[in-house]
């Protein structure tokens, strides 16, 4: 038995997740795709009958990529190139991004989150909200849009409410070093709309975002869905002003901490999220309400975790480890309908 765990080197996560499956005695490799090109290499061979070698060597032992037993697809990085020349460097980079790419959507090996393209829609937030919905979460009133009047339409539908704004997407900023001083500036964290907002609404036309009906709070949950385990931390927010609307901006020292057990209902919805989209590990983000109603934000089909273990101790790595040395490991096939749509 070899599992593969695709991350960098430095990310705490897989080694945490390491550390325990070659304790347990398992044979564990690891794919880190910023050694790609140098000093990393991978080939993919077909003769008349198909796939005939599928290959990572990064050292002296190389990985035959169809004699593994699992892949967990955690942060594997983005390849490199050693060319002078900056647009040959740019335009090998991305070759090489599409080639590994291609290599990990082949399913060679049952892969944790799942295959890349069901995480790939799972990312998708419309997507999220309308199979939430489907499965009988509650969701705030949403809309998606680039369109100012839209914003202006949808603040006065809600006029009664706050409302806050989102960034669309899972984007990473991704520039030259030295363009920008501060990448980290550009992190979207939860924003409440101001009249001010409402005023330059004109300024939406440049990018899309997620305006929703605030969600009041009594405390946030952190919901990691692994195989079908469902480990639930409570996030208490509310008590420290820097995380009150967006538990993101951490400041663990002064926010509480807690696991918990979810309601039998809302653990199932969970899995049942996870199973339509032919995930086996997901992290869910949900609002316990002040009247006790759990409302489905969103959810990281590839989302970290390992804070709330080290808080918490709840055992995600040893979930995951678990999950990856099923010798049997499989995914569920992703749902085929189509998502059910509501018009008024």
């Amino acid at each position: 038995m070899t599992i593969a765990i695709a991350s960098i080197a430095h990310d705490s996560h897989a080694t945490r997740v390491e550390q325990i499956l070659r304790g347990r005695g398992q044979r564990v490799v690891r794919i880190d795709h910023t050694r790609f090109t140098r000093p990393a290499t991978a080939a993919v061979r077909y003769g008349a009958d198909g796939l005939t070698l599928a290959r990572w060597r990064d050292g002296a032992d190389p990985v035959d990529l169809t004699d593994l037993t699992s892949l967990w697809w955690r942060r594997p990085g983005r390849p490199t190139s050693a060319l002078a020349d900056p647009v040959a460097a740019a335009f090998a980079t991305s070759e090489s991004s599409d080639f590994l790419d291609d290599l990990a959507g082949l399913d060679l090996v049952p892969q944790l989150p799942g295959p890349r393209d069901a995480v790939r829609l799972a990312s998708r937030k419309a997507r999220q909200l309308a199979r939430a919905a489907a499965l009988g979460f509650e969701i705030p009133p949403t809309t998606i849009t680039n369109d100012p009047d839209e914003l202006l339409d949808f603040a006065a539908d809600h006029g009664a409410l706050r409302l806050v704004s989102k960034q669309a997407g899972f984007t990473e900023l991704a520039v030259p070093a030295g363009a920008v001083d501060n990448v980290d500036a550009w992190v979207r964290y939860t924003e409440r709309i101001t009249p001010r907002d409402l005023a330059h609404a004109e300024a939406l036309r440049h990018c899309p975002m997620i305006l929703q009906a605030e969600v009041p709070k009594r405390l946030e949950l952190r919901v990691t869905v692994v195989g079908d385990r469902v480990l639930a931390v409570a996030i208490h927010s509310q008590e420290n002003p820097r995380t009150s609307l967006d538990w993101r901006r951490y400041d663990d020292r002064a926010t509480r901490h807690e696991r918990v057990e979810l309601p039998d209902d809302v653990a199932e919805r969970c899995r049942a999220w996870c199973r339509l989209e032919g995930l086996r590990y997901a992290a869910f983000d949900l609002v316990l309400t002040p009247d006790g109603r759990h409302v489905f934000i969103e959810v990281n089909p590839n989302g970290q975790y390992l804070w709330l273990e080290d808080l918490t101790g709840v055992p995600i790595s040893a979930a995951i480890a678990d999950e990856l040395s099923r010798p049997t490991l499989t995914h569920p096939s992703p749902a085929e309908e189509a998502l059910p749509c509501t018009r008024p």
